[in-house]
């Protein structure tokens, strides 16, 4: 099953809850502060890898792709071994 085929379960829906209350805390902390916290930086992570891995996205290419935006795993071209280094 991929994960497009996947329903909203109530599991999901409190998890996507929680995240945006955890988002609308830092968001405000951020506005009322001018300032960030290390946990939250630490939440903000943890939300990122939740979503890529509930979701399934993926960088563009395994490689070089740290800044680009993700997108979902079946947009990934596949990497034959020739792309893999070797000349």
């Amino acid at each position: 099953m991929s994960v497009y085929d996947k329903r909203v379960t109530r599991d999901m829906r409190m998890m996507m809850l929680k995240i945006h209350n955890d988002l609308k805390d830092i968001k405000n902390t951020v506005e009322e502060c001018n300032d960030m916290w290390l946990s939250d930086l630490r939440k903000m992570e943890a939300i990122i890898h939740m979503l890529h891995d509930e979701f399934d996205f993926k960088p563009p290419r395994k490689t070089g792709s740290y800044w680009s935006d993700w997108v979902f795993a079946e947009e990934v071209p596949e990497e034959d071994d020739d792309d893999q280094g070797h000349s």
